[in-house]
């Protein structure tokens, strides 16, 4: 009762922040999913090039580390040069149990910590921030065309929504097109400015080119292996469900529902704009290893 009390509340206030300033509920609400599924298509990634075999070794010599180090603070706790100066048996005891009640939650501790780190090691923000900033421009775009729905296609009629089903289908090549040269200019920025540091580590008055002819071959690589698929997918994914939810679902809460569903959308597209940057480090790693 309780959960669904604050449940409740909070889809109230969010309906109310959705109905008093729809454009910035949106935005807000695009930032966090796709930021969320990128964090999810990361982790999963990561997982996907763990081998089983090392992660068991790894956990096995992470418990043998962690179960000597216990034993360490054990006695150390228990040392002699620490009990100096009790007096009774009674304290003693009192003060052997403490210490190693102390060392057993100080080691807790640090497991819950390391848990922590291992669980955010394959985490990279500046990926999650480059896709989340997509926000800032696919969530104004579709606002504005959702409104252009509403003036000009306002009658939920078959034809309508068939209508608005093609234009949504047809506007899309374009944004994925653009999603792939935006993912492709930033990955190519960031690797141009980390050889630019490096460089002047050694000599201040150092440059790099940007390369532009590089960018170019990028982008256009990308387009062309990835676009194609990418329209497929888009009509599979898409054309249902734009067919439902302009069917079904209000004109000021489909805004809200392209934004769920593209929490799901945003994986694909990350996915496929790192699948070339995740092959390439995976073979970089095994020629580190042979």
């Amino acid at each position: 009762m309780v959960a669904s009390h604050v449940y409740g509340s909070i889809g109230k206030w969010y309906l109310a922040k959705l109905k008093a300033a729809p454009f910035l509920t949106n935005l807000s609400t695009g930032v966090v999913l796709m930021t969320g599924s990128d964090v999810l298509v990361q982790k999963v990634e990561s997982r996907q090039s763990l081998a089983p075999s090392s992660s068991m070794t790894q956990s096995s010599d992470c418990c043998s580390c962690d179960s000597v180090e216990t034993k360490e603070v054990s006695r150390r706790s228990l040392d002699h040069e620490e009990i100096i100066g009790i007096s009774s048996e009674e304290d003693l005891m009192i003060y052997a149990t403490d210490s190693v009640v102390g060392a057993r939650l100080l080691d807790r501790h640090e497991a819950v910590v390391d848990t922590i780190k291992d669980e955010l090691s394959f985490w990279n923000p500046f990926r999650t921030g480059t896709m989340a900033s997509w926000a800032f421009l696919y969530v104004p775009f579709y606002a504005t065309v959702y409104k252009a729905y509403d003036r000009y296609l306002p009658k939920k009629t078959p034809v309508g929504i068939l209508a608005r089903v093609a234009l949504s289908f047809g506007t899309s090549v374009p944004v994925n097109a653009a999603f792939y040269t935006y993912g492709t200019t930033i990955e190519h920025t960031q690797a141009w400015y980390g050889e630019l540091r490096r460089n002047q580590r050694e000599n201040a008055f150092s440059y790099v080119p940007y390369h532009f002819d590089r960018l170019w071959n990028k982008v256009s690589w990308k387009l062309q292996n990835e676009l194609p698929t990418t329209i497929q997918a888009s009509a599979t994914c898409w054309m249902p469900f734009n067919v439902l939810m302009f069917s079904v679902v209000p004109s000021h809460m489909q805004p809200l529902s392209l934004m769920v569903f593209s929490f799901f959308w945003n994986c694909y597209l990350s996915m496929s704009q790192h699948r070339s940057s995740l092959a390439a480090a995976e073979s970089m790693s095994q020629e580190k290893d042979e």
